[in-house]
């Protein structure tokens, strides 16, 4: 009796241990949708060279194979834009009239301009 006892009891305890272990492996967790989705290929199109006398572009964007994909007036605008790996190019000094937050790695080209807090600096 005592043995059938025993053995019950280390069953049980075996159960009681493999249980959580089975419905731990197989519970599935949701990811959310940055999870779910590759990063999308860089498909932006090349854009054309900007004319500075009748543009008011300041920021110019290459991605990293060095197509020009983008004009923007401001960092802040260019910064919203950007892919892993692009080229920030100032075309002008440019003022940062808010925080800028880059979660991307860049490469930032001052092309001989000024980056400022406030008023964009004199030419």
């Amino acid at each position: 009796m005592k043995k059938k006892f025993l053995a019950f009891l280390l069953t049980l305890m075996t159960v009681a241990v493999l249980v959580p272990a089975i419905v731990a492996s197989a519970v599935v967790v949701p990811l959310n949708a940055e999870q779910t989705q590759a990063p999308a290929a860089d498909e932006r199109a090349e854009v054309a060279v900007h004319d500075p006398l009748l543009d008011e572009d300041n920021v110019e964007v290459l991605n990293k194979n060095g197509v020009r994909v983008g004009y923007y007036a401001t960092l802040e605008e260019a910064v919203a834009n950007l892919y892993e790996g692009d080229t920030v190019k100032l075309l002008d000094n440019v003022a940062i009239l808010s925080t800028v937050v880059i979660s991307n790695s860049i490469v930032l080209d001052g092309n001989g301009y000024m980056l400022s807090k406030g008023e964009p600096a004199p030419v």
